[in-house]
């Protein structure tokens, strides 16, 4: 029987029969299971903290001693947020969502309740952000936030309550798999229910940047590529303790009752993770664990890598390196087009200042060296803006260009002069922001929103 969605003052209803539960005898998935134990490199993120939540690459919260810690690499010193305890963490366009106690915060440079705290009424232990830029919310039930809409699930009349996963693939297009009971459901974006089937029992739900899903019965794993019609068990020695993974990534982390294995669709390999807690799988396949008061990010490579640089340079910023098992690292430099700069090398970052580089793209790069002689490059590309953004050489001409056609006199609002723009400057800027404004397919660039920003931020010269 099909399911149909029900869509009811705003709130998702899913109502329906589920598939025939899957069988015994369901066919072993293609994943080889090495013995050779995988590599493993690590750095610790933090010390000394009660318990954390990952934000993002390279941010994380903590709590510690009754208050919550911001940790960006960006930062030379962790920033105290507020008291409270900690639930969950994301970042969303750059700006990160923090559950402290029963509340949902945003934190920007200053911390704030969202709006959507009292429309959630319950504090979320979970958020995931999806490749169409949805926000998924975990609570005592589960939610979607998306174009400005707020939809609470529900499945045969009752909330759904289990693991989400979303950015998985079905027959060509993209899916969110959802645990309800031992019930797992593929929705498409319009949360209609295209697939599902029941398992003895559902723990976590995992995707992969291939789009296949992964799941934990709590005695094994099933595997669905967006090619199977359905899901095969992989066989691994012991009973399923833990299962992680990123959909960014194309790796998951599985812990059995003999040991922990690392690896994709093409096969897994034993891994020495240890004993603390799984807390998340980041963006590059790194499996973030807290064991006691440490909280450490474990990889199968070496890695190094420019850590959320801004794409738009507009005002002096510090630019963190960061790299795998820094103790063992022997040397470290950066180039900024091709040019020697100075670097901290003690602390691995570097500070980029408009004044002393030249307007356009720029290329900064790293090379690390370890005392076991492997080395890594990496590099980064943003725009430099003017040091001093003017009316007159920088905004006029992008006035001129996306708004003063429309915003004439007679407009209700009106954007032909800098007047007009002081005016009304943060509402226009909302706007432009969002992409509802210039109308039309064009939005403006980054590089001109940081333009419109770097001429407030420089008192509209």
């Amino acid at each position: 029987m099909s399911r149909i969605l029900i869509l009811i003052s705003g709130v998702g209803v899913l109502v329906g029969c589920g598939e025939e539960p899957v069988g015994e005898t369901a066919s072993l998935a293609e994943v080889d299971v090495l013995t050779a134990e995988a590599s493993l490199y690590a750095d610790v993120m933090a010390d000394n903290v009660d318990t954390a939540a990952p934000a993002g690459l390279g941010v994380l919260l903590t709590e510690e001693d009754g208050q919550v810690v911001l940790r960006d690499l960006r930062l030379s010193e962790p920033l105290v947020l507020t008291d409270g305890a900690l639930n969950a963490a994301v970042t969303v366009d750059d700006v990160v969502l923090v559950s402290i106690d029963e509340t949902l915060h945003v934190y920007d440079g200053t911390l704030s309740q969202s709006p959507l705290s009292d429309s959630l009424g319950e504090a979320p232990t979970r958020m995931q952000v999806d490749a169409a830029g949805a926000l998924w919310l975990s609570a005592e039930t589960v939610y979607r936030w998306q174009d400005d809409t707020l939809k609470r699930l529900r499945l045969d009349e009752q909330d759904v309550t289990g693991a989400i996963a979303p950015n998985g693939m079905r027959d060509g297009q993209p899916v969110t798999w959802m645990a309800h009971g031992a019930q797992a459901v593929a929705v498409d974006a319009a949360l209609q229910p295209i697939d599902g089937a029941d398992f003895s029992a559902i723990v976590s739900i995992a995707v992969d940047n291939t789009g296949a899903a992964w799941l934990d019965d709590g005695e094994q794993i099933w595997l669905r590529t967006p090619n199977d019609a359905d899901w095969k068990a992989v066989q691994l020695p012991g009973s399923i303790e833990e299962m992680m993974g990123n959909p960014d990534g194309g790796l998951v982390w599985i812990r059995t009752s003999q040991g922990s294995f690392v690896g994709s669709v093409n096969g897994l390999a034993p891994v020495a993770v240890g004993d603390g807690s799984w807390l998340a799988v980041d963006d590059a396949d790194r499996l973030l664990v807290q064991d006691g008061a440490s909280v450490e990010r474990l990889s199968t490579r070496r890695w190094a890598e420019w850590m959320a640089a801004p794409a738009v340079l507009t005002r002096p910023t510090t630019v963190a390196l960061a790299v795998s098992t820094a103790a063992d690292l022997d040397a470290a430099w950066a180039l900024v087009n091709s040019e020697p700069v100075p670097f901290d090398v003690d602390a691995r970052t570097i500070t980029l200042d408009p004044a002393n580089l030249p307007e356009g793209t720029v290329t900064v790069e790293a090379e690390v060296a370890w005392a076991d002689g492997a080395r890594i490059v990496t590099s980064l590309t943003l725009d430099v803006l003017p040091s001093d953004v003017t009316w007159e050489d920088d905004i006029e001409p992008i006035t001129a260009t996306n708004c003063a056609g429309c915003h004439t006199p007679e407009n209700t609002v009106t954007l032909q002069t800098a007047e007009d723009w002081i005016a009304q400057f943060d509402l226009a800027l909302e706007e432009i922001e969002a992409g509802t404004m210039p109308l039309g397919p064009d939005t403006l660039s980054n590089a001109e929103i940081a333009l419109l920003n770097a001429w407030r931020d420089g008192g509209f010269q």
